[in-house]
C-alpha cells in the first residue's frame, strides 16, 4: 500500500484510500505504537461488572458419566452445555471413539468433569488434579488429535493442583468400567479386514463411532505392511487398489495415508481426511500367514 489517506474514523485499515502501485522501499516500512487494546466488547459502565452465566445443579443423569463419584451436576459446563440433554451428543461421540484405542479410565474420567462437572456443594471439585490431567490426556492426546474428537488437547496440566492439596479433583486409583458402557457395540479393534477373511479384505478403521474405508490414493506395500503388523501378522503380501474386495459402505476415513513403515499400530499413521475418492477407490491387503505372531 502506498499514499495511504485515513479520516481516523475508519475501524479497518483497508476502508482508507491508497494506491496499488507504489514507489516505495522497505527502508520506507511505517509502524505505529498503540496506546491501548481495544476491548473485544463494549466497555461495561463504571463500577458495573459483567454478569456471570446461572449455574444450575440437577442430579447427573448423563448416563456415559453415571460412574463418576458425585450424583450432582453443574451447568451450563465448559463446552457451552446448558443441560446433559445438550451435553449427550458429545459425549457419546467422545466416549465411542476413543474407547476402542485403550485410553486409561483418566481420561474419561477428566471428560465427564468438563462435560458434567459435579455441583460445588457436592464436596467435589470441578478442576483436575495435575495427575489426572497427566495421565488422561498425555497417553491420548495423540489418538484425540487423529480422530478428531471434539476434546481440547492444548491444556497445561502442569497449572494445575497437584492431589492431596484438596483444591482438585482426584482420579480414581480404581478407575471407573467406562467400557462397559459401549461393550456391546464398540469393536474389540480399531482396524478390521472386510470382505474377504482374516489375513486378507478391504482395510477399515472405525473413527468417531463409525466404520469407514481408506482410499487407495498412495496406497502401496509399505502401508499394507503397517496395516498386517497392527492384526498381528509379520508383513504384507500384497496392497491392492480399487475395491478388489468388493466396495464398502460408509464413510471414506482417509483420503491419503501416509505411514513411516515401522509402526506397530496403523492408527499412529497421518491420514488426510477430505479429498477426492469413491468406494470404487477402497484399498485393501493381502497379509502373509506365515510367522503370524498374534495381537
Amino acid at each position: 500500500m502506498d499514499d495511504v489517506e485515513c479520516t481516523g474514523g475508519e475501524s479497518n485499515l483497508l476502508s482508507c484510500g491508497h494506491i496499488e502501485i507504489d514507489n516505495c522501499g522497505h527502508g520506507e516500512d511505517a509502524g505505529v505504537v498503540c496506546s491501548t487494546v481495544l476491548p473485544a466488547s463494549p466497555t461495561p459502565p463504571a463500577g458495573a461488572s459483567p454478569e456471570p452465566p446461572t449455574q444450575t445443579c440437577e442430579d447427573l443423569v448423563l448416563p456415559v458419566c453415571a460412574n463418576m463419584p458425585y450424583t450432582r451436576t453443574e451447568f451450563p459446563n465448559v463446552f457451552g452445555h446448558s443441560t446433559q440433554a445438550e451435553a449427550e451428543p458429545n459425549a457419546i461421540l467422545i466416549f465411542s471413539s476413543i474407547l476402542p484405542y485403550g485410553c486409561p479410565a483418566a481420561f474419561f474420567q477428566l471428560m465427564c468433569l468438563q462435560l458434567a462437572p459435579p455441583c460445588s456443594s457436592s464436596g467435589y471439585s470441578n478442576i483436575p488434579c495435575r495427575e489426572l490431567c497427566e495421565d488422561g490426556l498425555l497417553q491420548c492426546s495423540s489418538i484425540v488429535e487423529q480422530l478428531g474428537a471434539p476434546v481440547p488437547t492444548d491444556v497445561d496440566c502442569s497449572l494445575l493442583p497437584s492431589a492431596g492439596s484438596g483444591l482438585c479433583f482426584e482420579e480414581s486409583p480404581n478407575g471407573f468400567p467406562f467400557g462397559d458402557l459401549f461393550n456391546s457395540t464398540a469393536p474389540t479393534s480399531a482396524l478390521r479386514l472386510a470382505g474377504g477373511n482374516s489375513s486378507a479384505g478391504r482395510v477399515e478403521i472405525f473413527v468417531n463411532g463409525q466404520w469407514g474405508t481408506v482410499c487407495d490414493d498412495g496406497w502401496d506395500i509399505n502401508l499394507a505392511t503397517v496395516v498386517c503388523r497392527h492384526l498381528g501378522f509379520e508383513g504384507a503380501k500384497a496392497a491392492l487398489p480399487y475395491a478388489a474386495f468388493g466396495e464398502g459402505t460408509g464413510p471414506i476415513q482417509s483420503y491419503y495415508t501416509t505411514c513411516i513403515g515401522n509402526e506397530t499400530d496403523f492408527l499412529q499413521c497421518q491420514f488426510q481426511t477430505e479429498g477426492f475418492c469413491s468406494h470404487l477407490e477402497d484399498a485393501s491387503v493381502v497379509c502373509s500367514e506365515e510367522g503370524f505372531i498374534g495381537k
